[in-house]
């Protein structure tokens, strides 16, 4: 049986957001700076594909990334946590 293409691209999706988070441990990115940098490697994918992956991976259990909110404002900041980096070397 073929793997329905909407998941497989999901999945793509899902690792190219974690492992470019993963290699930037220590850094936060709002979610145009994440689907801009994960376009640059050749995906397509767009604020809602990469919302959605955001969201997969936070939801986690470890949660491979974690949600920090601007102390002065609305924004959404994401960053890896030591799940998603794990996972990332791990090649899971």
């Amino acid at each position: 049986m073929t793997p329905d293409p909407i998941f497989v691209r999901a999945a793509e999706c899902r690792r190219a957001v974690r492992d470019y988070l993963a290699k930037r441990l220590r850094l936060a990115f709002e979610l145009s700076a994440v689907r801009s940098a994960v376009n640059r490697t050749g995906g397509d994918w767009s604020d809602e594909e990469v919302n959605s992956a955001l969201v997969y991976l936070a939801g986690l259990t470890p949660p491979h990334v974690k949600t920090v909110r601007d102390k002065l404002g609305p924004t959404l900041y994401y960053q890896a946590t030591t799940g998603g980096v794990q996972a990332m070397e791990n090649g899971d």
